[in-house]
């Protein structure tokens, strides 16, 4: 965990990425349909990401 406020800002940054970047790909595995497959979001594979 953060320190100080520049590893707190760095932290962020980080993590507002990381969160975007999962929700792109939760996105695209819905409209892809992987959720419909047996073993749901487990079964993702590449294309996703």
């Amino acid at each position: 965990m953060p320190k100080n406020k520049f590893q707190g800002f760095i932290f962020g940054i980080i993590m507002s990425y990381a969160m975007a970047y999962g929700m792109e790909v939760y996105n695209i595995a819905i409209k892809e349909g992987v959720n419909l497959t047996v073993g749901g979001l487990s079964n993702m594979t590449n294309a996703v990401f």
